[in-house]
């Protein structure tokens, strides 16, 4: 088994399979693809993403830093990106209640969208 598939199966036990417990915050085709290896929820801003970047998984549309997500988060996954890195004050903002993107979608959770 290579480090990337162990650390994979590291972070999917760790999320007792809620997959809320991982979060990958990051740039949205990179989230997107990590949380699909891993089984965890991308974050990112998804305004003008076409839906089958995100199709299949958890997506959170979020424009702002985020903190009761992150609070129920175990592992949170961070790539570099036009998304700011979770900050130390843990606000959280979600915009996709007032966002065409929840058209497309059914939403759950505060703004989690499986598609």
């Amino acid at each position: 088994m290579g480090e990337e598939e162990l650390g994979a199966e590291l972070l999917v036990s760790s999320s007792g399979g809620n997959p809320f417990r991982v979060l990958v915050v990051g740039p949205p085709k990179a989230a997107a693809a990590a949380a699909r290896r891993v089984g965890g929820v991308a974050v990112s801003n998804f305004l003008d993403v076409p839906p089958e970047v995100y199709e299949g998984i958890y997506a959170v549309h979020a424009s702002g830093d985020l903190s009761p997500l992150l609070a129920g988060a175990r592992v949170v996954l961070y790539i570099r990106g036009p998304v700011p890195p979770p900050a130390g004050t843990r606000l959280i903002v979600l915009t996709c209640s007032r966002d065409p993107l929840c058209g497309e979608a059914d939403c759950i959770c505060g703004g989690a969208l499986r598609i």
